[in-house]
């Protein structure tokens, strides 16, 4: 616990002759100090908004590959040819989703610790946005399949197949 670590902290100090003397003079206050200014739902709500931020740019980018794939699979399937697929792409048709990001990813906690339950909350956060992103980011990516569609002058039709428009 975070009162134990701040008396172990002062002990080291004191015990290796870092601020000796006002420590000494001044422990309780600068105990209760530390005790009053770290606040662990408020760091832990912290920790997971900023893994979710970080996993929804990531999810974000993850998305728009898989929907740009996505319009041009429903193209091949709707029977065009290799042509427009490459063109709603914009890369080769046998490029494979970039690979997952690395990142802490689901640890049981047994016991009291701090590094794990911050980096399981930054997970937490992280698994959420991503999710988030991916989705967003199948959205943005059927849309520049057709733009792309559009800049290269194919009709409204393909336009509606690759965003999976039915008439």
């Amino acid at each position: 616990p975070p009162a134990r670590a701040v008396d172990a902290a002062i002990d080291e100090c004191v015990s290796k002759g870092y601020l000796a003397s006002y420590l000494e003079r001044k422990r309780s206050e600068v105990r209760s100090m530390f005790m009053t200014e770290f606040d662990e739902e408020k760091q832990r709500a912290l920790d997971r908004r900023d893994g979710y931020e970080e996993g929804v740019e990531d999810g974000i980018g993850r998305g728009i590959e898989q929907g740009v794939k996505r319009a041009a699979e429903r193209l091949r399937t709707a029977g065009y040819d290799e042509e427009i697929a490459q063109v709603v792409l914009g890369l080769n048709s046998d490029e494979l989703l970039p690979p997952k990001p690395d990142g802490v990813h689901g640890s049981f906690i047994t016991e009291y610790d701090e590094e794990l339950l911050r980096a399981q909350d930054r997970s937490d956060g992280y698994r959420d946005g991503f999710a988030n992103g991916v989705d967003e980011g199948k959205k943005q990516g059927i849309e520049q399949a057709a733009n792309r569609l559009r800049a290269a002058g194919y009709d409204e039709e393909a336009i509606r197949v690759a965003l999976g428009v039915t008439v």
